[in-house]
């Protein structure tokens, strides 16, 4: 079976996120027996902690933008 190299590069990707995911559940579920009802926090809040969103920039002028906006 032949994949198009854009696919098998999907395919990859996502099969380390999954072993990632898998990596960080192990790690979630070593602390679990050190959770209070206080300090408790969901597997998802835990790996949203270690993988915080990816902030992108537009490195534009305010002009730039501007232009944009008003539709110039």
């Amino acid at each position: 079976m032949r994949l198009p190299l854009a696919r098998s590069v999907k395919l990859i990707e996502q099969a380390q996120l999954e072993k990632k995911r898998e990596t960080y559940y192990q790690w979630w579920l070593a602390r679990y027996p050190l959770y209070t009802e206080e300090n408790y926090e969901t597997f998802d809040d835990f790996y949203d902690k270690l993988n915080p969103e990816k902030v992108e920039y537009d490195n534009r002028s305010k002009d730039e933008i501007m232009e944009e906006l008003l539709g110039k």
